[in-house]
């Protein structure tokens, strides 16, 4: 009996160790298309969920504009799915937490950026001719 309690003992530890990871997302990048020049634009934040996760389960993910905010678990963004960025480039803050033990959680950060809508080359490449052999 006092081997089972033992081995409980040492084994126990080790089956809650798992802990909650948030992996590093690519950054989000838009077109300043809604009012070019501005560098504002809708992001949406909850699409990087996944690769923040990974194959985690039992995770909750919020976003936060600062790390303080992140570690506190305070200032939540509160619309991440339709999210206007405040600077450009910004910087996000993501926090992962366990569902069921709030103690166990992990921050990282996510890049959002507007870029100017690409311009063509030449604006008025004059008339498209077209030889047919027959």
């Amino acid at each position: 009996m006092k081997l089972k309690l033992t081995l409980l003992a040492i084994c126990l530890p080790l089956l809650t160790l798992a802990q909650v990871q948030a992996n590093l997302p690519n950054p989000q990048i838009k077109c300043d298309i809604n009012n070019p020049g501005d560098g504002m634009e809708v992001f949406d934040l909850t699409e990087s969920i996944p690769e923040i996760i990974g194959s985690q389960t039992n995770v909750v993910v919020t976003f936060h504009p600062t790390s303080g905010d992140a570690l506190g678990n305070g200032g939540v963004i509160a619309n991440p799915d339709n999210y206007t960025n405040e600077v450009n480039p910004q910087t996000v803050f993501v926090r992962v937490e366990n569902i069921n033990n709030p103690a166990d959680f992990a921050i990282t950060s996510m890049e959002i950026e507007v870029r100017l809508a690409p311009e063509p080359l030449n604006p008025n490449p004059g008339p498209l001719v077209v030889f047919d052999d027959d």
